[in-house]
């Protein structure tokens, strides 16, 4: 996960922000609930200013931390 990360960053910074952002959606979609994709995304969105976006995917990553709390609350494990 943290690689996949940060060949996302890095890509951002050889071949353009929106190679890097593509990169990134592209492994949302295979991999929907690992939260730091989405924030990754959204620091790259940061860093490129389009700080609506970003907000965005916070606001995302942000729900599904909440969905796996509650779900750990259901099966009493958390």
């Amino acid at each position: 996960v943290e690689a996949r990360s940060l060949y996302g960053k890095v890509l951002v910074g050889v071949k353009g922000t929106e190679d890097g952002i593509q990169y990134v959606k592209k492994l949302i979609s295979e991999y929907s609930y690992v939260l730091e994709y989405r924030l990754t995304l959204a620091e790259i969105y940061a860093k490129d200013e389009r700080y609506q976006e970003a907000v965005f995917a916070y606001n995302e990553a942000q729900s599904i931390l909440k969905e796996k709390k509650d779900k750990r609350l259901l099966l009493g494990l958390g």
